[in-house]
């Protein structure tokens, strides 16, 4: 799986980066993208760990998600002990036709507007490895499970994302050993050699 598809669920931390303008009056942006241009590059020392508050990660997320996704505004996460929960304001059928990926009729009746969209998902890692599963999945405050999920997944994700996989390992690359969410952060431990 490529490393920014395989992060996308983890605040889409290793897309590239945004030009300059875009967030160069945010302290926290600027901090967050230098890190991550570390991580990108190789240039992040074997054994080493690195941080991410919240702030940074809040900002990198309210900067870069819109920029990447147009049809998606008001980006937030929350995180939690192994996991994290985004939420955004998304027109979805903007979104996918953005990528060249126009809806069909049943996808377009279903996500025409602007929906109020949270995703929770669970998040393990080591060893250069990570699962990322939905534990929690809205729109418009209506819990999608079950037949609803899959068809959400099969329109929405995966043809966003061919390369996704949820629920199964999949490399971290980059030489990285974990990745460990907690409340205060996201924290990136890198392999020793």
């Amino acid at each position: 799986m490529k490393t920014g598809t395989a992060l996308l669920c983890v605040a889409f931390f290793l897309a590239p980066a945004v030009p300059a303008v875009a967030g160069a009056d945010d302290p926290a942006f600027g901090r967050a993208s230098m890190k991550l241009n570390l991580l990108s590059s190789g240039q992040a020392l074997p054994g080493s760990t690195i941080a991410f508050p919240v702030d940074e990660v809040d900002a990198w997320v309210r900067v870069r998600v819109p920029a990447l996704y147009p049809g998606v505004r008001a980006p937030k996460v929350v995180l939690d002990t192994g996991s994290m929960t985004g939420s955004a304001v998304i027109d979805l059928a903007k979104v996918m036709e953005a990528h060249g990926k126009p809806l069909g009729l049943a996808g377009a009746l279903m996500a025409g507007g602007e929906h109020p969209v949270l995703v929770t998902v669970r998040i393990e890692s080591s060893g250069g490895k990570a699962v990322v599963t939905p534990t929690r999945v809205e729109i418009s405050s209506v819990a999608a499970t079950g037949a609803v999920l899959d068809f959400m997944v099969k329109t929405f994700l995966l043809p966003l994302f061919p390369d996704a996989k949820i629920g199964q390992p999949f490399e971290l690359g980059l030489g990285m050993d974990r990745l460990e969410v907690r409340p205060n952060g996201v924290r990136v431990t890198m392999m020793k050699k």
